[in-house]
């Protein structure tokens, strides 16, 4: 994805910023040769009608984790791999507001005045009643740590986010099977 996206912005002749995460990558297989991505465009991962993740770069892979965990107690998320910020994806955001109620954004940045408090305007304009939680980094000073300790404490790791997700929207954990006591 990264090298599609840096070829996608050499081949746009205007300005570009492309954020390099630190640390090792995912180690996923790489595609024979380079492609184009339609600036602004998202890309769907994963389909589910419960809620919507809206995630932006390492995000992407801890909130697809996080979706399929939440799968194994009957919720079922459609997980966006927000790969454009600045544009957003403005006919995307519209069709996914037209058919669901619950959102969540993740990003490694401030929640506020960042990627989640943008996409959450454009999310209700388009459905009043849609609702928007927005995971990421508070508006405080962070300490220093490793990538694993930080995400963990500021619930940007799978199981943060899915945690977040059952405590934003309770009524999606409510209706899902429970055991019976014995």
């Amino acid at each position: 994805e990264l090298r599609h996206l840096l070829y996608t912005a050499v081949r746009a002749r205007r300005p570009f910023a492309i954020r390099y995460p630190r640390g090792r990558g995912l180690g996923v297989p790489l595609d024979e040769g380079l492609k184009e991505i339609p600036i602004g465009e998202w890309e769907i991962l994963r389909g589910g009608n419960d809620a919507v993740i809206l995630a932006t770069g390492c995000s992407v892979s801890y909130s697809l984790t996080a979706a399929e965990k939440l799968a194994k107690s009957g919720i079922e998320c459609t997980v966006v791999n927000s790969r454009f910020i600045k544009p957003p994806d403005n006919g995307m955001i519209s069709t996914l507001a037209g058919s669901h109620r619950r959102f969540v954004t993740v990003e490694e940045n401030s929640v506020s005045g960042g990627f989640g408090s943008a996409v959450a305007q454009l999310i209700r304009q388009a459905n009043p009643a849609a609702c928007v939680e927005s995971i990421g980094i508070p508006d405080e000073f962070v300490t220093h740590g490793s990538q694993k300790a930080l995400r963990a404490k500021y619930k940007l790791d799978a199981d943060g986010i899915a945690q977040r997700i059952v405590s934003a929207f309770p009524e999606l954990s409510a209706r899902t099977p429970t055991r019976t006591k014995r």
